[in-house]
């Protein structure tokens, strides 16, 4: 009977060690399960402002893409606000290869651009690649992909990156800004390296594609503004193919300077509080008058369009 009562007493020992052991990995593993959902959702948390950027400096226009790009460095101090992120502001920048009409074929550190991988290991700024760039609040902008030699006449391209971006980067407002030539209703673009059949600029119509698939893949109804750091864009043609995928509209109906926006003049707050769409573009707008008018320039006809009703 001892023997028999001491079996089963050790029997009934190892169950409850064993039944512990199982509730503590349970819990282990809940907690490990929190903590996992808990980084996630701090890693999406929401901006105050995403800015995607089309950078399409793959033409004649690529040393004002640096240009532009170290300006945007100024807005390093909008990119956090205590726990608050206010500002993401992400490019898709494509330079020209060496020897091409109009190259620079410099590195980008040389203007104060600064490349790093997610470690924060320097990249050489002297690429021809189109890279994926996050600017962070030490200045310096997050090497998010090298993408290699792409065609940003592409809709695909174009779609890609912002429903990528939007998915990434999520915010309460969201603002797309079209770099490179504008030709008004004929369209926007001209990528040099490009290699595809039918040779094409971005159109408008296939603009309008591009957008309709990328909200869609994103489950965004429209972006909050559009501004195009192009020429002749701010046509009612335009702005009426546009006009289902965004709140706001901003571009020039003349033709713009080669160095377009002063790019320092990003600020997602207005008095103190998160800007709306027309105080965001109307801040852009302001300091590229501020820009322009030194160089001698006539005074830009920039406006800021709320499809259907203009905003000057």
């Amino acid at each position: 009977r001892l023997s028999s009562d001491l079996d089963v007493l050790s029997t009934r020992t190892m169950k409850a060690a064993f039944i512990t052991a199982l509730l503590l990995l349970a819990t282990c593993l809940a907690a490990s399960s929190v903590s996992a959902n808990k980084a996630a959702k701090s890693a999406k948390a929401k901006a105050s402002w995403t800015h995607m950027v089309y950078l399409h400096g793959d033409n004649d226009l690529e040393h004002f893409s640096l240009q532009d790009l170290s300006e945007m460095v100024a807005a390093k101090k909008y990119v956090t606000s205590g726990s608050k992120n206010l500002l993401n502001l992400v490019v898709l920048i494509d330079r020209q290869a060496a020897g091409g009409k109009g190259a620079v074929d410099t590195d980008s550190a040389t203007v104060g651009v600064h490349i790093v991988d997610k470690a924060g290991n320097p990249i050489s700024g002297k690429f021809t690649s189109a890279k994926l760039l996050r600017l962070k609040s030490d200045g310096k902008f997050e090497q998010l992909q090298d993408k290699g030699e792409v065609d940003m006449d592409s809709e695909k391209t174009l779609s890609s990156f912002i429903s990528g971006t939007i998915k990434e980067f999520p915010a309460d407002h969201y603002a797309l800004t079209f770099w490179n030539h504008g030709m008004g209703f004929l369209g926007f673009g001209g990528d040099y390296d490009k290699k595809h059949k039918d040779d094409q600029d971005l159109t408008i119509r296939r603009t309008a594609k591009a957008l309709k698939e990328a909200l869609a893949v994103a489950r965004v109804p429209k972006l909050d503004l559009i501004t195009w750091d192009a020429c002749l864009m701010a046509s009612y043609y335009v702005a009426s193919e546009l006009k289902d995928y965004a709140k706001f509209y901003m571009g020039s109906e003349d033709t713009e300077p080669g160095h377009g926006y002063d790019w320092s003049g990003i600020n997602p707050l207005s008095g103190g509080k998160v800007a709306d769409p027309v105080q965001y573009a109307t801040a852009i707008a302001e300091k590229f008058y501020e820009y322009t008018t030194p160089w001698g320039h006539q005074a830009p006809k920039t406006q800021t369009i709320k499809i259907g009703r203009a905003h000057v």
